[in-house]
């Protein structure tokens, strides 16, 4: 188990690339949180995309704060669904622009089945994390489809790989901390 939480946090790394980045403070998701950004872009030569939250996801959680074999069954759900967002989203890469729809059909469904695992109360922040992730990196091959920019295509594959290094690190915090977590 251990390494593939080490895979993951490998994997969020080199999906990050080597360029140096100063992490923007980020918001923390609280048991509901809002998911399912839309771009909106500017028009000038230095294009800047804004995510605007629009779904609300109520979280679905065990009685138990976290219960370490739920924990370790919803983690081991979570990556597994990580791991195959990870192949659809190589397949989409390798894909030519015009044959695009159905591979990022196949993000989406992975995404919608991530968002539907039943984790412990301990895990829906690593679930919210991970789901909006997932939904930023499907935003990002949905504004490359739109032809935006590149800059703005850049800008949101940055993003949505800062948010699986989150994603990845709030797993490990958790795997670290239970059952006796701050919440």
């Amino acid at each position: 188990m251990n390494n593939r939480i080490l895979a993951v946090l490998a994997l969020a790394l080199i999906l990050a690339g080597c360029s140096a980045f100063e992490p923007e403070p980020t918001i923390t998701p609280t048991a509901t949180e809002t998911l399912a950004p839309t771009i909106t872009s500017t028009s000038t030569p230095s294009q800047t995309a804004t995510i605007t939250p629009t779904e609300t996801v109520t979280p679905t959680a065990t009685e138990e704060l976290c219960n370490m074999m739920g924990m370790f069954d919803a983690q081991s759900e979570l990556i597994d669904k990580f791991d195959e967002f990870n192949e659809a989203t190589t397949i989409a890469r390798n894909t030519p622009k015009i044959n695009l729809a159905g591979p990022v059909s196949n993000m989406v469904d992975i995404k919608n089945e991530t968002k539907d695992i039943e984790v412990p109360f301990c895990m829906i922040d690593s679930r919210v994390l991970l789901v909006s992730a997932m939904e930023q990196m499907i935003d990002a091959f949905v504004a490359f489809m739109g032809d935006e920019s590149d800059d703005v295509v850049a800008g949101l594959i940055f993003e949505a790989n800062s948010a699986f290094e989150e994603a990845s690190m709030e797993m490990k915090r958790i795997l670290d901390c239970a059952p006796d977590c701050d919440y």
